[in-house]
């Protein structure tokens, strides 16, 4: 609806108010887009940048170039498009002027902290620009409680963060096993506090359809094609 509104067409895209479709990299080579736009869950600019060239490396990155002519953009996901809210109209105009060279700035978003090419939040992310919130995630498993009365994580043994899909996959292991618990405590502290308490995050999961089948058909997680 957003690529609707800024006169695009969308492409993999299911009719409005359905779920969103997982689709390989040759399925997006093979669409042929115009553009294409990465709207990174939580990330900012710099990091989604960082996290899809960590993915793909510089071969699908430069086959994807070619299939688009170079029209790869990067859009801070976090602000404007993966949660519904008042920006909704700052989200359009940010993907019209992806869309269409002639809107290229004409909103104020692009060549900002909410838009730029890949290739140039890709050189911001060298330098070592940050753009965004920062998003940090407890680590699992200790179950101490936080000032807010939110279930927190931290790690008895101190270490470094898992990487995002390291951390993913550790957090789908604990749902497929039943640990509930430490799911719930590898979300950031925000989520956690959205969810108010791991009795709602546990019911939200076995209650939802989309959730349930993480949970009841493991062969399935991880099968999509990188």
């Amino acid at each position: 609806e957003l690529v609707d509104a800024a006169g695009g067409v969308a492409l993999h895209c299911p009719p409005p108010g359905g779920a969103t479709p997982t689709i390989s990299y040759r399925a997006l080579l093979d669409s042929k887009p115009d553009v294409v736009v990465f709207a990174l869950c939580g990330f900012g600019l710099t990091r989604a940048a960082a996290e899809i060239a960590n993915s793909w490396g510089g071969d699908k990155l430069d086959a994807l170039r070619v299939a688009c002519g170079g029209q790869v953009f990067v859009c801070d996901g976090n602000y404007l498009i993966n949660r519904s809210g008042p920006r909704v109209v700052e989200s359009a105009e940010a993907i019209a002027e992806a869309i269409h060279t002639s809107l290229r700035g004409h909103f104020g978003h692009f060549g900002g902290d909410l838009l730029a090419t890949l290739d140039g939040a890709l050189v911001s992310a060298a330098a070592g620009i940050v753009t965004g919130s920062a998003k940090v995630r407890p680590s699992p498993f200790d179950t101490a409680r936080s000032d807010t009365g939110a279930l927190m994580g931290s790690s008895v043994a101190q270490g470094p963060a898992l990487p995002p899909d390291a951390a993913v996959r550790q957090q789908l292991g604990c749902m497929l096993r039943g640990a509930m618990l430490e799911a719930f405590a590898m979300n950031s502290e925000a989520n956690q506090r959205r969810w108010c308490a791991p009795e709602r995050f546990t019911a939200v999961l076995q209650s939802h359809d989309d959730f349930k089948r993480l949970l009841l058909e493991p062969a399935a997680v991880g099968a999509v094609e990188a």
